[in-house]
């Protein structure tokens, strides 16, 4: 698991970018939220450098979790009415 301590909040910011752009190609709301979680997860990176690699993994994760889960129920509501 060496390779996740290698990891700077610019590669987070990359990827988040990468997922935004590929939202911009499938506009679903999903690869939107993995983005935002992306880019959360490498300011948290910014701000606390010394931040473990799977603990990052962990927070982007967790991130992504809730994100979607909100993004399903915010889908739900929105089909019902």
């Amino acid at each position: 698991m060496e390779v996740f301590n290698q990891i700077n909040h610019w590669h987070w910011w990359g990827m988040g970018a990468l997922w935004i752009i590929g939202e911009l190609l499938a506009p679903n709301g999903k690869f939107l939220v993995i983005g935002i979680a992306a880019g959360v997860t490498g300011l948290l990176l910014r701000v606390m450098p010394g931040l473990e690699g799977l603990w990052q993994l962990g927070v982007f994760v967790a991130l992504t979790t809730i994100g979607l889960l909100l993004a399903h129920l915010r889908a739900g509501k929105t089909s019902e009415g």
